[in-house]
């Protein structure tokens, strides 16, 4: 079977270059969620940038270095990261589901107090 459902990838300049962003497989966001997780200290791209895109994204997407893309101002960098965003939807609203379900565990866990029972009324007073 060929692959045909997979998107021709899209086409931008960045740093002068003409680049293809191409759209993820699972098997390299499955890698790059492998990634994050083992990842001990966040990236400085993922910190400064407004996209839901992590670096590693970014890098699998357009072939584009670590180095080189450290280089960059952010404002240039989340123009990218948009683009990057463009053509893996799914990524993106997986980020944000992933995200949203970690808000609400945090918030659950800020209330995780511990429930005294009740005295109940047929336990004879001493």
């Amino acid at each position: 079977m060929k692959n045909d459902a997979l998107k021709a990838p899209q086409t931008t300049t960045f740093n002068g270059k003409e680049i293809n962003i191409h759209e993820l497989s699972v098997a390299q966001v499955r890698r790059i969620l492998e990634q994050l997780e083992k990842a001990e200290v966040s990236n400085i791209i993922d910190d400064l940038l407004d996209a839901n895109v992590p670096a590693l994204a970014m890098l699998e997407s357009t072939g584009i270095a670590m180095e080189e893309l450290e280089t960059h101002k952010p404002s240039e960098l989340n123009n990218l990261a948009k683009e990057v965003q463009q053509a893996n939807p799914f990524l993106t609203s997986m980020i944000e589901r992933k995200f949203q379900l970690y808000q609400e565990l945090k918030k659950m866990m800020g209330k995780n107090e511990v429930i005294q029972p009740e005295p109940s009324i047929t336990t004879p007073v001493s």
